[in-house]
């Protein structure tokens, strides 16, 4: 199932937290308290070799901040884009935990696309529509197998289609509660294969 690429949004909601605080904390053009490190300079006329601070903060020539670099509180790195209204575009973060995530943002900065690498090694990417539900996702499970999902309104996923351990192809569609109803799948031997499931989930009639 997507159970785990459902996850990939809880963690872009904790990521938009994150950027929030973010922003509060820096509110100058270079804020950090370990200051700068200028290395390689000699008398002025060498250039810098290295800069080193917590938070950076790139302004366009009116002023508007159109790109932040920092540390959240919680110890997630961070790299942020904003368009010429300063509204976020475009984040790429790696959590404290070492997972990373890329999220896209539309016009209204709601989040519309996540990327990211679960904890278990498998990629996820999630597709989410004008009210922020998760609508599509695709990833690569921890057994290199990968699935596609569709799913409701609500979030829930009414339609996968994946391969099977066995590398066949299968398909499963579910009713509103989330229970399975019709499986397409293969036989090993080529021959396809057809289950209808009551709302208990217990098959009622297989073909052939």
């Amino acid at each position: 199932m997507l159970h785990s690429i459902e996850t990939l949004a809880e963690r872009l909601d904790r990521l938009e937290r994150d950027n929030r605080r973010l922003k509060r904390l820096a509110r100058l053009a270079l804020v950090g308290s370990a200051g700068f490190l200028l290395m390689g300079q000699a008398g002025g006329v060498h250039p810098a070799r290295l800069l080193a601070a917590e938070r950076f903060i790139l302004q366009d020539g009116g002023g508007t901040i159109r790109a932040e670099l920092g540390i959240a509180e919680n110890g997630s790195a961070g790299f942020t884009l904003y368009d010429r209204d300063h509204r976020r575009r475009a984040e790429i973060s790696v959590r404290a935990n070492g997972m990373p995530g890329v999220a896209l943002f539309d016009e209204h900065t709601r989040a519309r696309a996540a990327l990211g690498i679960l904890a278990d090694g498998a990629p996820a990417l999630n597709l989410l529509d004008a009210d922020g539900g998760l609508r599509l996702g695709l990833g690569v499970q921890s057994d290199s197998r990968p699935i596609i999902g569709l799913a409701d309104q609500s979030g829930a996923f009414r339609a996968e289609l994946s391969l099977q351990p066995n590398g066949a192809p299968g398909l499963s569609l579910s009713d509103r509660e989330g229970k399975l109803r019709l499986l397409i799948g293969m036989l090993p031997d080529g021959w396809p294969r057809l289950a209808f499931l009551d709302k208990d989930e217990k098959p009622v009639r297989v073909l052939p």
